[in-house]
């Protein structure tokens, strides 16, 4: 963290040395006109950017492999910024063969622990103007946006001004045609009376005196209102304490970090250094934090490069063997449960088409005899109708003797009978 804030503290103060690295590369080429032809943030790095500028030599390395061979060729300071690199043993060796000792004194520099109050300076610097470029970009933004208010409201208003003295314009005309007309009118009059008439001796001919306009103008709005400063921002407690601040583009992609960090060791003599530096802590206190964050680091990170070896691909083959047995046994299982399925619905299907041809047949028949039934019951209707409506005929009987004390009361004479 931090060694690229670190690196730009450096050159600021050390101006005779050049740095050395891709994002050098990255930045000479935009400044000689060439634009990258898409975001450098996407899967990028300080220390690995990713390079698309659609230039061949540029897009493949060929530059870069270029200006390691020249820059040797001169004589001058330069700063070898390879983050990943030079915590590398062997990339280290590497670079070394590339500068002779014969003609640079090759020194390493290593910064590691709790930074100096200079550096912490420098990272407070740089927070704040971050923070400030960000209030800055949302205070443009505010008075943009209450300028284009101002603008449209001082657009209504003088459209609203503007009808308001056509319609006045429009009153007055009317009013003065009005006028014109009542005078040919009242000179008509007099000239039938033989008489002349003057408009100007008219009090009530004469046009009306200019009213107070009741305009509003809008001289105040037409001005500008004075640019204001954006307002200076401070630093809270929070930040004043971050020490490496973080930013959209990492020193080193986490997975290049993830990768690399077992094989991180810290640069020593023996490598053929002409002098190593220790800046922020002594040699002993950086190895001990390099091998408790390696420590730590192995218990937290997944790890990118794993090479499996000859026991478990053996035991891998095995079980994607009894995996693809047990997918077969499956297959077949549910080839089994479809066809039984399938057989089971066409017997239910059969089985529901009989009883539905069944239950047709039923009802035609119920059908057949609900109106078979209906038929002989007209039958037998029509056939009492007809007995009604044509009794037969009936021979009275013979009145036979009654039988005493069941006289007939309507046929009986009192006065006739001699036998009470």
């Amino acid at each position: 963290e931090g060694t690229f804030d670190w690196l730009d503290a450096f050159l600021r103060e050390h101006s005779q040395y050049t740095e050395i690295s891709d994002r050098a590369i990255l930045r000479w080429a935009e400044l000689s006109g060439i634009s990258t032809q898409k975001s450098q943030e996407r899967k990028a790095s300080n220390d690995k950017p990713e390079v698309s500028f659609g230039v061949a030599s540029l897009d493949d390395g060929s530059v870069q492999k270029a200006l390691l061979k020249i820059a040797p060729l001169q004589r001058r300071s330069y700063v070898v910024m390879e983050v990943r690199g030079n915590l590398m043993q062997e990339e280290r060796q590497a670079q070394l063969q590339r500068w002779p000792g014969h003609a640079f004194k090759r020194i390493a520099a290593v910064m590691m622990n709790d930074p100096p109050p200079e550096f912490r300076r420098a990272v407070h610097l740089l927070l704040l103007r971050e923070k400030q470029a960000a209030a800055d970009k949302e205070f443009r933004a505010r008075m943009a946006e209450e300028r284009r208010k101002r603008d449209v409201e001082l657009r209504m208003k003088k459209v609203e001004r503007d009808r308001k003295r056509m319609l006045k314009k429009q009153r007055k005309a009317a009013e003065e045609a009005k006028r014109k007309i009542a005078i040919e009118k009242k000179k008509r009059e007099a000239a039938q009376r033989g008489e002349e008439y003057d408009p100007d001796a008219d009090e009530d001919m004469k046009p009306k005196a200019e009213e107070k306009s009741d305009v509003e103008p809008l001289e105040l709005e037409d001005q500008e209102p004075p640019e204001q400063e954006p307002p200076a921002v401070q630093l809270t407690d929070e930040e004043k304490a971050v020490v490496f601040r973080k930013q959209s583009v990492p020193d080193l992609t986490p997975y290049a970090l993830n990768t690399s960090f077992a094989k991180f060791s810290l640069p020593g003599a023996e490598e053929g250094f002409d002098s190593v530096r220790f800046d922020w802590a002594n040699a002993d206190k950086c190895r001990e934090t390099l091998s408790a964050w390696i420590s730590e680091k192995r218990n937290t990170t997944r790890v990118e490069d794993i090479q499996p070896g000859e026991w478990f691909a053996s035991r891998w083959k095995e079980w994607q063997e009894t995996l693809s047995a047990w997918h077969l046994a499956q297959k077949q299982y549910k080839n089994l449960v479809f066809k039984y399925t399938a057989e089971k619905k066409k017997q239910v299907s059969a089985a529901r088409v009989k009883a539905a041809r069944a239950k047709e047949a039923a009802d035609n028949r119920a059908k057949l005899e609900a109106e078979k039934a209906q038929a002989e019951g007209e039958d037998a209707m029509e056939t009492e109708e007809a007995a009604i409506e044509a009794p037969a005929e009936v021979a009275p009987e013979e009145e036979g003797p009654k039988e005493p004390g069941n006289p007939d009361f309507d046929k009986l004479d009192v006065y006739a009978s001699s036998d009470v």
